[in-house]
């Protein structure tokens, strides 16, 4: 437990412009974090940074002073690169300073960032910031904690006869609910620290223009309550409210709404390199993404000009909804495909005024945009690369076939991405790694990934793992050893890496696929097995351990530790299918038993458990309403009740709805998700029956521990319900519940807590209770 508990990984690393310092996240020990009230975002609260001197790499140093209490998080660098805007985290604080890195000293600005690190900070000038603030730290780092601020103040409001009431509407009332407080774009001199409000408003993202004299600003809009008969999801997409753009001059403060009665995807805004022009992708009210088309903002006019899209369909991803975007010199470029020819395949499309041009159909293949270099795109197509002038022409580049691509820079401010001489790429069959402008003189090691990469000062930054999971952070230059800059869960040095086997087998609709089996050091007997299944999943190499909070849950380590077999098996699942449940149990065994006969005698199939979160948990409950031959089951923050769940509410939108109260995201969930379930309740009762364990809950036999906690947005009475279920048939159950907890268990003591009740669990049930709990003991007729 301690070596999980106090797991240590690598967050951000970034290189300031001119390449000369790597600045580092390091997150953990995780017990040693300042507050773990904050889900997914716990592991930020125990971050430090650290600083890597390019020129002459050695052991990194620490960025600053960061007294304890805090975790500390990197933001973008300034244009000159001589300093650098970072974030604090602490038990009731998020606000931005400043580094100067010369003297090693942060300006604290007394700015609360609205939004975790993103758009929410844009250097205007290596004087200058722009910054998106708020009255509180957002809401992704108060899910948890909200309730135990805001509920005991009501339920004191109405034990002392003042009255405590929250209201929220739909159809004509759905702007009943209040909205949360506006935030402000902020203009910083960050050599002094004085803050201007240029402008107050409902801002949620920001984008400045290439000149400075503009910000691309989305504001919230109305809720986006679905029409009857439509997917609450799906085309409509996962925005729970739309986004009107704005366009903000910062020296006369005055706000424009160019393209009015459109709502705007949030995922893009794009700024020519060359120009204030801005690239958006927007709808009609209460129209599908389907329907949306691109439009032209020209900075100082503000004029919204339609592109033409006629005969062409951009890749829209899904969940949250994306575009692939570029520019070629002052001309917007996408990704799609031909509406007329159908085929599937993706390319390059310039837009205008008129209709759009494929620029990339007469290459081998649909290409890779990797990136800009000298005013020319760069793309990959049939292991070559490509150039694209800004007229369109392309050219395919002399040199060998490559191999991959090892790195790429990361995205400037405008979006675009200069390759310049930092672009990584390998060769087909030969070892080195090669810019652009050729080979660097290195090669990358099995095992290690490319995290950074200067050209200036000619050194590659790489990390790896050990078996036993150290992780190292190296610089490596031609010619000289590598420099260790940073080294990760030494304490781990001393354990012995698990075995693990593939296990080929058969999906339902025969295609190949691999399962992994992982094995405890051998000993007397053969060991029970736990199946640890996440429905969709499709492991086509083992999957690795992640570090917290992720990697609390069901850990592999821990469970070979403590001597049992574990098998991650492989249970893809098309969209299409509307019955999740149906044939689980089959699917699973059949991986089993692949795995007893593709490693016989590696453990004892007739002693199984599963074991199961989230999604895995709800699958590990349809599979025991469909088998016996489990001993034992743990499933985890789970859906067990599709019909219920369909319109649930999270319990942060009881404590402030303030912050949204999004209905659609659980009907969404059922319907174009996870659920599958293609309609809602009222339409399809069966198919929601069929697939709901709690239905199933007359065939479950085999002991179920179910956990769960009160701030999981997958609400707790799933658990209570599934809990009352075999409760009322006199079947064998436990329920566990975490307090002040989300979807995945974070507090150190209640991470104790769990693998302590789990490991009872199992060890009573895969052998006899009186041996050893530290090996499941070999079953009293078996060998």
């Amino acid at each position: 437990m301690d070596d999980l508990l106090n797991q240590e990984s690598f967050g951000q690393i970034s290189l300031d412009p001119a390449g000369r310092y790597a600045a580092v996240e390091r997150r953990g020990p995780y017990a040693a974090g300042a507050r773990f009230d904050l889900g997914h975002q716990a592991p930020q609260a125990g971050t430090r940074l650290f600083l890597i001197a390019l020129d002459a790499p050695t052991e990194a140093r620490e960025l600053m002073a960061q007294p304890s209490g805090y975790g500390y998080l990197l933001g973008p660098w300034s244009p000159d690169g001589r300093q650098l805007t970072v974030y604090r985290l602490g038990a009731e604080q998020w606000e931005l300073g400043v580094l100067h890195l010369a003297s090693g000293r942060v300006r604290w600005l007394g700015l609360i960032p609205a939004s975790l690190p993103g758009r929410n900070v844009e250097w205007r000038s290596p004087s200058e910031l722009i910054v998106l603030a708020s009255a509180k730290p957002p809401a992704e780092l108060r899910r948890i904690s909200e309730a135990a601020h805001q509920m005991p103040r009501r339920w004191s409001a109405s034990a002392g006869g003042r009255g405590a009431h929250t209201a929220i509407g739909s159809g004509v009332w759905r702007n009943l609910s209040p909205g949360p407080e506006p935030t402000q774009v902020v203009d910083v001199d960050v050599s002094t620290g004085r803050a201007r409000v240029v402008r107050v408003g409902a801002f949620v993202d920001l984008k400045l223009s290439p000149s400075g004299a503009q910000i691309a600003l989305l504001e919230r809009g109305e809720p986006l309550q679905p029409a009857n008969g439509r997917s609450p999801q799906g085309d409509w997409g996962v925005a729970a409210q739309a986004r009107r753009l704005g366009l903000l001059d910062l020296h006369s403060g005055v706000l424009a709404y160019p393209c009015s009665g459109r709502d705007v995807l949030e995922t893009l805004l794009s700024w020519s390199p060359t120009s204030d022009r801005l690239l958006i992708f927007a709808r009609p009210d209460q129209a599908p993404w389907s329907k949306g088309e691109f439009y032209s903002v020209e900075g100082g006019s503000n004029r919204c000009q339609r592109l033409d899209g006629r005969g062409f369909s951009p890749a829209l991803r899904r969940r949250p909804e994306a575009i692939e975007t570029a520019w070629l010199g002052d001309w917007p470029i996408v990704r799609g495909q031909s509406l007329a020819r159908r085929e599937g395949r993706l390319d390059w499309w310039r837009l205008s005024s008129d209709l759009p041009v494929n620029l990339t159909a007469q290459m081998p293949e649909a290409p890779r945009l990797l990136g800009s270099q000298d005013g020319d795109l760069v793309l990959l197509a049939a292991s070559r690369l490509w150039r694209m002038n800004a007229k369109g022409g392309l050219e395919p580049q002399p040199g060998q076939a490559l191999g991959a691509v090892a790195w790429r820079p990361p995205e400037r401010p405008d979006g675009g991405r200069e390759l310049g001489r930092a672009l990584l790429l390998t060769e087909a069959g030969r070892p080195g790694l090669r810019t652009l402008k050729g080979p660097i003189g290195l090669d990358l090691e099995t095992g290690e990934t490319v995290v950074g990469f200067s050209a200036a000062k000619r050194v590659l930054l790489v990390t790896s793992s050990t078996p036993s999971g150290v992780s190292l952070l190296k610089a490596r230059r031609a010619g000289k050893a590598p420099a260790v800059a940073m080294r990760l869960n030494r304490r781990l040095a001393d354990i012995d890496p698990m075995r693990v086997l593939p296990i080929a087998h058969s999906g339902p609709d025969g295609k190949a696929l691999l399962s992994w089996l992982y094995l405890p050091a051998p000993g007397p007997c053969r060991p029970a097995l736990v199946v640890r299944p996440y429905l969709g999943d499709n492991y086509r190499s083992p999957p690795s351990s992640r570090p917290p909070v992720l990697g609390l849950v069901a850990d592999t380590r821990v469970l070979v530790g403590r001597g049992y077999a574990v098998l991650l098996p492989s249970l893809p699942l098309a969209m299409s299918q509307r019955d999740p449940l149906e044939g689980l149990a089959k699917r699973i065994l059949d991986v089993v038993d692949a795995a007893a006969r593709q490693a016989p005698g590696q453990f004892d199939p007739e002693r199984l458990a599963i074991w199961g979160h989230s999604y895995g948990g709800y699958a590990a409950l349809g599979t025991i309403g469909q088998t016996d031959r489990f001993k034992a089951a743990i499933s985890m923050n789970a859906p067990t009740d599709l019909i219920s769940i369909y319109g649930s509410f999270q319990p942060s939108w009881r404590s402030s709805p303030e912050d949204g109260v999004w209905p659609s995201w659980p009907a969404g969930w059922a319907e174009d998700s996870q659920g599958r379930m293609g309609a809602p309740p009222w339409q399809v009762p069966d198919r929601y029956i069929a697939n709901s364990p709690l239905f199933r809950a007359m065939n479950i036999h085999t002991p179920v521990m179910l956990v769960h906690a009160d701030q999981d947005p997958v609400p707790l009475n799933q658990a209570e319900e599934m809990f009352s279920a075999l409760y009322r048939q006199n079947k064998d159950a436990v329920l566990v519940t975490y307090w002040g907890e989300g979807h995945i268990v974070a507090s150190p003591g209640n991470v104790r807590d769990l693998y302590r009740r789990a490991s009872d669990w199992l060890d009573y049930y895969l052998r006899p209770p009186a041996q050893n709990w530290r090996r499941p003991a070999c079953p009293e007729s078996g060998t």
